[in-house]
């Protein structure tokens, strides 16, 4: 029977894993609620237009997305070097600063060039999503 409990107290997570998880999650919420929220705030943007809304949107995605492709691999060969911790400060950063760019835009293209603004600065999903691998990877290299 104690063998059995010593198994089953193996298969819980390190408090490390756990922190570096809620953290994690933390920044990742803002992004959540940004890709909700963009569409909705581009959509009020052009009047309620659906085709210029469609229109805009993928101009926005594909510079944004553009923007992730040159930043993601320079994040993280950086969290290398000056830690993860400073990326993820560095990623929050940049969802801070696109969270004011979808809230302050006056037009579109202003919101345009806010999100991709912010994704050269490394708030993007895949940005996070590429740290908090390197961070689970760090994690059970040590376990």
């Amino acid at each position: 029977r104690t063998v059995a409990a010593a198994e089953r107290r193996d298969l819980v997570p390190r408090p490390a894993v756990l922190w570096a998880a809620l953290r994690l999650f933390a920044a990742f919420a803002p992004i959540v609620v940004i890709k909700v929220l963009l569409p909705l705030r581009l959509l009020a943007l052009v009047d309620g237009n659906d085709a210029r809304a469609s229109d805009w949107l993928g101009r926005i995605n594909a510079s944004a997305n553009a923007a992730s492709l040159l930043t993601t691999c320079l994040l993280c060969s950086s969290s290398d070097v000056y830690g993860r911790r400073f990326a993820l400060a560095v990623v929050s950063g940049g969802v801070f600063l696109d969270a004011l760019a979808c809230a302050a835009a006056p037009t579109p293209t202003w919101l345009l060039v806010g999100h991709t603004v912010a994704y050269f600065l490394g708030g993007s999903t895949w940005s996070l999503l590429a740290l908090s691998f390197s961070a689970v990877g760090d994690l059970l290299a040590t376990s």
